[in-house]
């Protein structure tokens, strides 16, 4: 008897099989996200206290954050990922692809599990850079500058159209 479990699933896979998908896939990410608000006065000290709370307590990446007079989104995105959070909502999901290539340049056997790979410190060291360099978004800024940091957008911001519509 075989697994119910599995039942068309290939079929499935193949109907939305990209890149992207086979991606995803492979790394398996699942982010457990958080929001950050900062409050009037936080300091960077508190900022980074959060953060180190909210990676005790189990949290891969942000979900959320919200820019204030005092706090940029490049410098709160930025602390996140010095004190290893992601600062994406797809965390380990924007990593770049993982293949035998990448592997041996960081002198990481290819045949080692995914599971291994993933927390190899090589491997974190370079997708960490990876997502850094996603945080100078600035000449993406103008009406694109959620779909920069968001999304990665790296387009005309002129293309997008940003129109927020009340009766949403």
């Amino acid at each position: 008897m075989t697994d119910q479990h599995d039942y068309q699933r290939d079929v499935y896979f193949g109907l939305h099989d990209s890149p992207v998908q086979r991606h995803f896939r492979k790394v398996a990410p699942m982010p457990y996200g958080v929001v950050m608000l900062p409050w009037d006065g936080m300091t960077e000290d508190d900022l980074r206290n959060e953060y180190r709370t909210m990676k005790k307590l189990g949290f891969t990446n942000l979900k959320q954050i919200m820019e204030t007079s005092e706090w940029s989104q490049e410098r709160l995105l930025g602390i996140a990922l010095e004190e290893g959070i992601i600062p994406y909502w797809y965390g380990e999901g924007g990593w770049e692809h993982i293949t035998d290539e990448l592997l041996t340049k960081l002198d990481i056997p290819v045949d080692t599990p995914i599971q291994d790979i993933r927390q190899h410190p090589a491997m974190v060291e370079y997708q960490t850079d990876v997502l850094r360099k996603r945080l100078s978004y600035k000449k993406f800024r103008g009406s694109s500058g959620v779909a920069s940091i968001v999304f990665g957008f790296q387009g005309d911001p002129s293309t997008i159209q940003n129109t927020p519509d009340p009766e949403l």
